[in-house]
């Protein structure tokens, strides 16, 4: 970080971002604990995601460490000019954030309708006692519940994003609430470039 970013905010932003990286562990670990985990995505590669998170957690946590131990002061929203945007892009978000983690598929399917549903239904091989015909896969077998699973952690990334954003305000001043200003702007520059 930039020296002349306070210290205590510093130390605030490694503590939100290590819960997010630990959130996001626990998340994806609970999903394939409980048999929920796309069929699609080799166990593999979430025992790799999991152990690249927990090592980033553990880095974010020992920066917040070094940084004295700086926790957010709840209930106190930004102050300054900037303050009003940065509550109302959260509040933007929050939308977005609660529709793809909570209401995934209705969600998905309000911007990108009949999307999931034209997508080819999954099938595998049954082998009868005369030949082999093909019938209806499993419930996490294809791409609808990897892309479901997608959209879910964006949803949860964003809500994760919000919470650190005011949660990072909150300790900070004015120049502070302009920096998370500009990087929510900077955000939302490329989301939006990506769509055009």
């Amino acid at each position: 970080a930039r020296d002349a970013v306070p210290k205590h905010v510093q130390s605030l932003s490694c503590f939100c971002q290590g819960l997010g990286w630990l959130f996001f562990a626990l998340n994806d670990g609970a999903l394939y604990a409980r048999g929920l985990w796309p069929h699609a995505m080799p166990p593999e590669s979430l025992q790799v995601n999991l152990g690249i998170f927990v090592a980033l957690a553990a880095i974010c946590f020992s920066g917040w460490a070094e940084g004295g131990y700086e926790v957010p002061d709840m209930g106190v929203l930004p102050e300054g000019r900037p303050a009003l945007p940065l509550v109302v892009a959260c509040a933007n978000l929050l939308f977005f954030g609660v529709g793809c983690a909570f209401f995934t598929e209705a969600f998905v399917d309000l911007f990108l309708p009949g999307v999931l549903q034209s997508l080819p239904a999954p099938t595998t091989s049954a082998r009868g006692f005369f030949s082999t015909k093909e019938v209806p896969a499993g419930p996490l077998e294809g791409a609808p519940p990897l892309l479901l699973l997608i959209f879910a952690n964006a949803g949860k990334c964003i809500l994760v994003n919000i919470a650190s954003l005011l949660s990072i305000a909150s300790v900070g001043d004015e120049t502070v609430a302009y920096r998370l200003l500009r990087v929510v702007s900077l955000a939302n520059v490329f989301y939006l470039g990506m769509f055009s």
